[in-house]
């Protein structure tokens, strides 16, 4: 078995090895440091970026020149020959007399500066896949932090619920001796055993929502087939008096500053201008430059020109797709403002969602969980006496499990708020 506290690796170990390195014993930290090496979400996503930047690439490359070879004739028939009047000499010793054929060389030059301003474009779209690379991370990390929240909720209620069990067990091998003495009752022995079996329903229950809580996990941090991930529960709690001193405004100028996908919006609206620029170039028409070479087709044996070619603009100025790229810039003007609408009320409502948690959780008294754990004590100590019925112990016990689980619940609710906030403005509170 491993015991790590660091992020673990199992790569190109023995087979002898990896059975016996079969559980990872994490903390929070190691397990979100393992997720961002490994995940293979987010290596597939940060292909997006080697994307983009194999586009800009393309983008900076010239055009390639054509060539063309032309009018060659296989061979010379004796009444050509004769109608020419004269014969072609070899090309090369001996090979090519009375070859024919033409050559022509094209290479195409962009005017107005539409390669610089290509790649002007394919740049911002670098930018956005950083952005929007950085918006996945922000949102996979809200949703790991908060399956890890879910863990210790679900580990911490099952430890609860284990402690009662034994000690419902011992108190049904107490009252089974006296049953058998003739001292107690059977029924109360049956209520008492049908008490214990529920809290086994219960146990059973969250060891299940733990297997499929583990097995989640092991599949987004990508773990070795057959390992088995142990969290290691914090102890303590965030300080509450601290984060109910940040305000509002602080945290909605952190937002505007830090959101990726707020940055993704703007960077549309940049790429939507560049390529309003870029269609604007496309109404100068490219030249393309020539250079020709003639053999026997002409007065003269080698004959070698040059030229050049280009559209006259008289029909088609590129109109449409100016005007698409003027809509597309109107558009993603309107989408960055609602965008920006959206992460402010993201803020507000995450913060005012979490200040409504900590309020209640603040106003229940500091010393309760340890009051309710000294009364289970007492409850359980004068029935084990006879001081009380069973009746009455197992109400308390009920209501015992009840408040707890209301406990364990609220603060597992302000470390999901907690990042829910943080995840809206992008860093930590």
């Amino acid at each position: 078995m491993l015991t790590a506290i660091g992020v673990p690796s199992l790569r190109g170990q023995s087979l002898s090895n990896q059975v016996q390195a079969d559980t990872l014993r994490m903390d929070r930290f190691s397990c979100e440091a393992y997720l961002l090496q490994n995940s293979v979400m987010i290596l597939a996503e940060k292909l997006e970026i080697e994307k983009a930047l194999a586009q800009k690439w393309q983008a900076q490359l010239w055009p390639n020149p054509s060539l063309e070879i032309d009018e060659v004739n296989l061979w010379a028939s004796p009444a050509q020959l004769g109608y020419f009047g004269e014969e072609l000499p070899p090309l090369v010793g001996g090979f090519g007399k009375n070859l024919q054929m033409s050559m022509a060389l094209e290479q195409l030059v962009q005017t107005a500066g539409k390669r610089r301003k290509l790649i002007a474009v394919e740049e911002v779209a670098v930018h956005q896949s950083e952005a929007y690379f950085k918006d996945f991370l922000r949102e996979l990390k809200q949703s790991f932090r908060e399956l890890l929240n879910q863990w210790e909720y679900l580990e911490r209620n099952k430890a609860l619920l284990s402690g009662q069990y034994e000690s419902l067990s011992q108190l049904k091998a107490a009252m089974g001796k006296q049953v058998t003495l003739g001292n107690t009752g059977k029924a109360e022995y049956v209520r008492l055993m049908a008490a214990q079996l529920e809290l086994k329903k219960a146990l059973f229950e969250k060891e299940e929502d733990l297997i499929s809580l583990q097995q989640e996990l092991s599949l987004l941090m990508n773990l070795p087939s057959g390992t088995i991930l142990e969290l290691v529960l914090e102890e303590g709690f965030p300080e509450l008096e601290k984060i109910v001193l940040v305000t509002l405004g602080e945290l909605e100028n952190r937002a505007l500053e830090n959101r990726p996908d707020l940055r993704g919006a703007l960077l549309e609206e940049t790429m939507q201008e560049k390529q309003l620029t870029y269609e604007k170039a496309q109404r100068v028409p490219d030249l393309n430059l020539k250079v020709g070479y003639d053999r026997g087709g002409n007065f003269m044996l080698d004959f070698i020109g040059f030229g050049a070619s280009i559209d006259l603009p008289f029909f088609n100025r590129n109109q449409g797709n100016i005007k698409r790229a003027q809509l597309h810039q109107q558009q993603a003007a309107l989408r960055s403002q609602h965008k920006q609408a959206t992460v402010l009320a993201e803020v507000r409502t995450a913060y005012l969602s979490l200040m409504k948690e900590i309020g209640f959780y603040q106003d229940i008294d500091g010393q309760y969980d340890e009051e309710l754990d000294r009364l289970l004590d007492n409850y359980t100590r004068n029935f084990s006496e006879r001081n009380i019925s069973l009746v009455d112990y197992l109400d308390f016990l009920e209501a015992y499990l009840e408040n707890k689980e209301i406990l364990l619940d609220t603060k597992r609710s302000i470390k999901d708020k907690i990042e829910t906030l943080q995840s809206t403005i992008h860093g930590d509170i």
